[in-house]
């Protein structure tokens, strides 16, 4: 029988990445979407995928037996949503899903973190509060907190910081302002993401009870340096780089870096560079 996951921001980009590589290692696929969230991401899979939404929870659980849960969704607070919105997708839906997994002998629950500093905005803080849930109760369900850094690839938002500086690079806007660039990030490409996160799923029974995963290429750039390399990429691109432009903002970090020790000892490596990365975006894209 095919082990059953459920995954929420399974619509998303990196959950409709993830979605589609489970269908097609054979799993069967339930996602948990909003009533007006678009299927665009899942293409010609929407037929393979079972959808289900809040209110159907309960009735969900009841009827089905679930190996494992994947939560991805998240409100990142750039789109102008309320402290409450943020709250809701980052703190209290995951917690009804956790008790509903705990309820109904769930074998694993994977959560979606993040790298940032508890303290920088509303989204990192909620992150951190729901973090601080999952370690009160991890002996009675395997659980697996995937910190994250940087992702991108092809099919990205437009307001993230890879595509988004691409896509006016190619645009040939006027100008771009920056902070002086000296935040290093390690930025780490889907596919590599993905085949992480399929891998801890493909090894769920070698973890232990609570799992901190941190997830990245294990290498950190600057920013300034991965917009000059967008840049050199974007080819006779003439728009204007004002670095020193804007401040940093307050309680920025200025070197983030994953240790991937712990994926590396399952057997997962990183195989794709940030040049080979931001190069599959431009062939994909342009």
């Amino acid at each position: 029988m095919k082990k059953h996951i459920l995954i929420t921001g399974g619509t998303g980009y990196l959950g409709s990445f993830i979605a589609k590589e489970l269908l097609f290692q054979d799993y069967q696929v339930t996602i948990l979407k909003r009533a007006t969230s678009s299927l665009v991401r899942l293409e010609s899979f929407v037929e393979k995928i079972n959808f289900i939404e809040e209110n159907t929870l309960d009735i969900f659980f009841q009827n089905n037996t679930i190996d494992g849960i994947i939560h991805i969704a998240t409100s990142y607070g750039r789109k102008g949503e309320k402290v409450s919105d943020i709250l809701n997708t980052n703190l209290l839906l995951p917690t009804k899903l956790f008790e509903l997994a705990i309820q109904n002998k769930v074998g694993f629950f994977i959560n979606t973190d993040t790298s940032l500093p508890a303290n920088l905005n509303a989204y990192s803080l909620s992150k951190a509060q729901f973090k601080e849930w999952l370690k009160i109760v991890p002996n009675e369900i395997k659980i697996i907190n995937v910190i994250p850094e940087y992702f991108y690839g092809p099919g990205d938002e437009k307001s993230k910081f890879i595509s988004g500086i691409l896509h006016q690079l190619k645009s040939n806007v006027e100008f771009i302002d920056f902070t002086e660039g000296i935040q290093k990030r390690d930025f780490i490409y889907i596919d590599d993401v993905v085949a992480a996160f399929i891998c801890l799923v493909k090894n769920i029974d070698k973890l232990e009870s609570y799992s901190d995963v941190p997830l990245g290429s294990s290498r950190s750039i600057s920013l300034k340096e991965v917009v000059i390399l967008l840049k050199k990429l974007a080819n006779n691109s003439i728009t204007k780089l004002n670095f020193g432009a804007i401040p940093m903002r307050k309680g920025d970090v200025l070197e983030s870096k994953a240790d991937i020790s712990y994926l590396n000892n399952l057997g997962w490596q990183p195989k794709t560079t940030i040049e080979q990365g931001i190069t599959k975006i431009i062939e994909t894209e342009y």
